[in-house]
């Protein structure tokens, strides 16, 4: 019997969904033909199709930790400056509010069934799941909680992935807008950067979990950590992740020191 290569590949994660960090750029990313949305594409063609996904988004800041699988999934169009079919997009997802609802209790999280996906969701499901037809949940970041926390939270969602949940954290490891170059896309990255991400991507390589959320030893960490809510989703998916083997891709910079740089652990 032939066996259809595409359904074999679909079947290679059945038992356990990967964790995905995505490092989501700006949000025109999606109007460009840039080769990082490829390598985003390629990480979930060979996936069976998840049940759901939650997105860990660095632009939805609270208090506490809340999960939205929202009645509405309207679009946030979060951002000003860019091109302004950009602020037309609209990405409709279908709701998760049972499913919301059950982790939000089971985890003790703030529930909100009314926020709409912001862009650190939409820009890549747009590209990853343009069908639009999967379930969504967004799971906000805490900047007033320690890092440690964030990471403690991921361990404690690491059990959706044996429920068909793709988790997938969008956020950003170099990430201080004050020190791009919007002048050229693809200027290369500043010293202070890359010796930043050096550092960093070592440790996550080595799997040095306790240094990974005490970021801040790391040489310049100061101007690459300027935004940390954008290093918090990576903490949730490395927490997530157990001991997955970890896959580094999208290995670019953008607008000189603005990290494309992102993982999939499985």
């Amino acid at each position: 019997m032939v066996i259809d290569d595409m359904n074999n590949k679909k079947q290679i994660n059945k038992t356990k969904m990967p964790v995905l960090f995505i490092g989501h750029g700006a949000p025109n990313i999606i109007l460009q033909n840039d080769p990082v949305l490829a390598l985003w594409k390629e990480q979930v063609s060979n996936i069976l199709t998840p049940t759901g996904i939650l997105v860990i988004s660095a632009h939805w800041e609270t208090n506490k930790f809340t999960i939205g699988g929202n009645i509405d999934q309207k679009t946030i169009h979060d951002f000003s400056g860019f091109e302004k079919n950009l602020h037309q997009f609209q990405y409709r997802a279908p709701s998760a509010c049972q499913l919301a609802q059950n982790i939000g209790e089971k985890l003790c999280l703030e529930i909100d069934h009314n926020r709409g996906l912001d862009h650190g969701s939409w820009v890549p499901l747009s590209v990853m799941y343009p069908d639009e037809n999967i379930p969504v949940m967004q799971l906000s970041v805490s900047p007033n909680l320690s890092l440690k926390t964030h990471y403690q939270l991921g361990k404690k969602l690491s059990y959706l992935r044996e429920q068909g949940i793709l988790i997938i954290a969008s956020g950003v490891i170099v990430h201080n807008l004050n020190l791009l170059n919007w002048q050229d896309k693809y200027a290369h990255p500043r010293t202070w950067a890359t010796m930043f991400f050096n550092d960093f991507n070592q440790a996550v390589m080595d799997k040095e979990h306790s240094v990974l959320t005490n970021p801040y030893h790391f040489i310049h960490a100061v101007k690459a950590l300027a935004s940390i809510e954008h290093y918090l989703p990576f903490l949730i998916a490395l927490g997530a992740s157990e001991n997955s083997t970890i896959t580094p891709f999208a290995n670019y910079w953008r607008f000189s020191n603005l990290s494309m740089h992102s993982y999939r652990f499985e």
